[in-house]
């Protein structure tokens, strides 16, 4: 692995009796390649530490693609030094890491992943392309909507890896009961570092393939008595959010010309309700954005669509509702139950698998209430 990556001087990798493999990477702020590719924040980005520790898998293992279970202590910001390693387990795979040295010559880890051999459709190795199950990434997917989304899209063929910012028992439960075809990741989505190293190795893969950006909150309050915190928070999370996966996500997916993206809106942006300006503001806001992802990234075989789901049986729901009569809520919908986020899920799978193939629409599930 000697020679250079983004401009990176790396030393020759070293192959230990062990079965391990080394290298060393020096961390300089003063390269080009930190003022050139990331002005400002001179930070190794995920995509890049990802691809160095499966350069260094692919010594011991040609047949090594992605990263999986990946875990980031620590950014590789410069000047340091990292030592990067790669072990053979007992389980078929390549175990990496990249440890920081400090000064007192104590090693700290930054990055740790574990590379798969690749496979093709038949299961076997190949040792060419990345192939296998397309992936998926949806946020806030431990629980309601984007937990039946995450389930939908491991039945619909997809690999899913979603996120969550408090739910980890949740997120825990849903990983075992799709057999880890749905796997959780602790990411806040309004810290735009936090996604784009989550999005850059996710997308290492080169199995990116669908983005289904359902993160949420709402805070309910009349519109003289809301707080600038509060009103940060609820942008931040349903726009916010959304902005920072996108603008994470959509490169990848044009440079692999093909993507879906799909925006869990909702039918608050059109209903002004008494206490729902903030949410209602943040999902027009969402529906409007994602317009203009559908315009722009349609000639690069990106689709964007809006699911607008009415009232869901969900623990949002529940807090909106919390103390208010609900059958009042079910006199506007003509089907008078709430949608099942099963009902949700199964438009975004057809979204995301192109039946039919749609661009720019904006559907809703709310059992006839946009009437």
């Amino acid at each position: 692995m000697s020679g250079h990556l983004l401009g990176i001087p790396l030393t020759p990798d070293t192959q230990h009796g062990d079965g391990t493999v080394t290298a060393v990477l020096d961390l300089d702020p003063r390269w080009p390649v930190f003022a050139e590719h990331f002005p400002g924040n001179p930070v190794l980005p995920g995509s890049a530490a990802a691809h160095l520790l499966l350069g260094l898998a692919r010594r011991l293992d040609p047949a090594a693609h992605g990263l999986r279970d990946v875990r980031f202590a620590r950014p590789l910001v410069p000047p340091a030094r990292v030592r990067l390693t790669a072990t053979a387990d007992d389980a078929g795979a390549v175990t990496c890491t990249a440890l920081i040295q400090q000064p007192d010559g104590r090693e700290v880890v930054a990055v740790r992943g574990r590379s798969s051999p690749m496979t093709d459709s038949t299961g076997k190795p190949d040792g060419t392309e990345p192939s296998g199950r397309p992936v998926a990434v949806v946020t806030g997917g431990a629980r309601g909507i984007g937990r039946a989304v995450a389930r939908r899209l491991t039945q619909e063929g997809y690999d899913v890896e979603f996120t969550y910012l408090s739910s980890k028992r949740a997120a825990d439960e849903l990983t075992e009961a799709t057999g880890g075809l749905a796997r959780g990741h602790l990411v806040d989505g309004r810290d735009a570092d936090q996604v784009r190293q989550f999005v850059d190795t996710v997308a290492a893969t080169g199995r990116l393939q669908a983005l289904v950006n359902n993160q949420g909150l709402t805070v309910d309050r009349l519109v003289n008595q809301v707080t600038w915190p509060e009103l940060e928070q609820v942008l931040d999370t349903n726009l916010g959010s959304a902005v920072t996966f996108t603008h994470a996500a959509l490169p990848h997916l044009v440079r692999r010309r093909r993507g879906d993206i799909v925006f869990i809106s909702s039918q608050a942006r059109r209903n002004a309700r008494v206490g729902n300006a903030m949410y209602g503001v943040s999902k027009a806001a969402l529906t409007r954005y994602a317009a203009n992802i559908a315009l722009e990234g349609a000639r690069f075989n990106v689709f964007a669509n809006v699911v607008e789901p009415g009232f869901v049986e969900t623990d949002l729901t529940r807090t909106m509702l919390d103390g208010k009569d609900r059958r009042k809520y079910l006199q506007e919908i003509p089907l008078r139950r709430f949608t099942n986020p099963r009902d949700v899920a199964q438009v975004v799978a057809a979204l995301v698998t192109r039946s039919p193939e749609l661009v720019g629409a904006v559907l809703p599930v709310a059992g006839g209430a946009q009437l």
